[in-house]
């Protein structure tokens, strides 16, 4: 699995409000799925944008429930609920996400996990991905 990422560097203030570079990222599910992730700072928090783009050369359904894509700091659990969502991929077709809002972690090591749980043409697919934040 081929992952390409921009470290992501948080910085932490006297106040345990901290600040995140901005960092885009690009990362292999399988071999015709990548899923995009920016992460930036916004007032409250870290703002996480995820896309799922197909690259494959026939259509396929994707079957989801909510949300595609979850991220969380440490152990809280992801949890992806409700009825199944369907949407036709084709090539080039790029799933947007809604945007996940985190609050600022308040200790300085923690781990941003990522995790996605979809089926594509009935197969189901688990993806895990794990980030280490470096603080200063």
């Amino acid at each position: 699995m081929l992952i390409s990422f921009v470290a992501m560097v948080m910085l932490i203030d006297g106040e345990g409000k901290g600040s995140v570079v901005t960092s885009t990222s690009t990362i292999k599910v399988e071999d015709n799925l990548l899923i995009h992730m920016r992460v930036e700072d916004v007032d409250d928090g870290i703002q996480i944008q995820c896309s799922l783009q197909y690259v494959g050369k026939e259509d396929i359904l994707l079957e989801h429930q909510t949300p595609l894509v979850s991220a969380r700091f440490d152990e809280t659990i992801h949890n992806f609920t409700g009825d199944k969502l369907a949407k036709t991929l084709r090539r080039g077709s790029i799933y947007h996400q809604p945007t996940i809002l985190l609050d600022y972690p308040e200790i300085s090591d923690l781990n941003l996990e990522i995790s996605a749980k979809f089926w594509v043409d009935g197969e189901p697919i688990n993806f895990q991905h794990i980030e280490k934040l470096e603080f200063d």
